[in-house]
C-alpha cells in the first residue's frame, strides 16, 4: 500500500485543526458561520490549480522501444 494512504493521513491531521480555526473565526468571532464556504471552496479551487501545475510540469516521458 505504502503511500496509498498519505493523502488521508495527511487530510485528518490538517483538516480537524483547519475545520476548527474556520469555525471559531467565523463562527464565534465574526457571527457569520455562512463565510465558511468561502473558505472550504477556495481550498478545494487552489487544489485543483496545484494539481494542473503539478500536471504541466511533471509530464511522463515517452519510454523508447529499444532496438527499433
Amino acid at each position: 500500500m505504502g503511500f496509498a494512504f498519505l493523502p488521508i493521513g495527511i487530510g485528518s491531521l490538517i483538516g480537524g485543526w483547519f475545520g476548527g480555526k474556520l469555525i471559531h473565526h467565523f463562527g464565534q468571532v465574526k457571527h457569520q458561520p455562512q463565510l465558511i464556504w468561502w473558505a472550504v471552496v477556495s481550498v478545494g479551487v487552489a487544489t485543483a490549480l496545484m494539481l494542473w501545475i503539478y500536471d504541466r510540469i511533471l509530464k511522463p516521458t515517452k519510454a523508447v522501444a529499444e532496438g527499433s
